[in-house]
C-alpha cells in the first residue's frame, strides 16, 4: 500500500514549483472521505509561494 502524508503532497507542490515550468493542475474525484480535500490543500499550499 502506497501512502503519502499531507506534508509529502507539500513537499511534491513545492518541488514541481520550483521547476519553474508551465504547470497545469487537476484533481480527480470520486472519493467517499475528506483527505482528498486536505490533501488538495496542503499540495495548492506548497505551490502558492511560486503563484
Amino acid at each position: 500500500m502506497l501512502a503519502v502524508t499531507e506534508v509529502g503532497f507539500s513537499a511534491a507542490a513545492r518541488r514541481i514549483a520550483c521547476a519553474d515550468l508551465p504547470t497545469a493542475v487537476t484533481q480527480e474525484g470520486g472519493y467517499l472521505c475528506e483527505a482528498p480535500t486536505r490533501n488538495l490543500v496542503a499540495f495548492l499550499d506548497g505551490f502558492k509561494p511560486s503563484i
